[in-house]
């Protein structure tokens, strides 16, 4: 039930990702958004056996609205910096490496929290 938390934020958050990386530069809006990113796994470096469930759910809610929108205007940086006919390559390339560095870092994360709490 924890975990749902960023997921549902990402949800929610894409579509104004999508619209800000049409409005202003994908690169300053990136960039920004991996500062959110960046701060909130931070915060995980100071959890303990006695942290709330509400502080990681908090977290999980930053982390999801980071990377939601990050996501759009990245990909729109991409793709408008490549030629029409790499278009598959670069989409393939994008998300292919999104979802691997996604994977290894949460993974470490999530482990990390459940080792905490449960005493893994």
């Amino acid at each position: 039930m924890v975990l749902i938390a960023k997921p549902i934020m990402m949800a929610v958050t894409s579509p104004v990702g999508g619209k800000l990386s049409d409005r202003f530069s994908p690169g300053i809006i990136a960039s920004i958004e991996m500062m959110i990113t960046t701060l909130s796994l931070f915060s995980l470096t100071f959890l303990s056996s006695t942290t709330s469930i509400n502080y990681i759910i908090i977290i999980l809610v930053i982390q999801g609205i980071g990377i939601s929108l990050f996501s759009s205007p990245n990909t729109n940086a991409i793709m408008s910096s490549v030629d029409k006919k790499f278009f598959g390559h670069s989409i393939w390339k994008c998300w292919y490496h999104a979802f691997n560095g996604s994977g290894v870092k949460y993974g470490y994360c999530y482990s990390d929290i459940f080792h905490l709490y449960w005493k893994c």
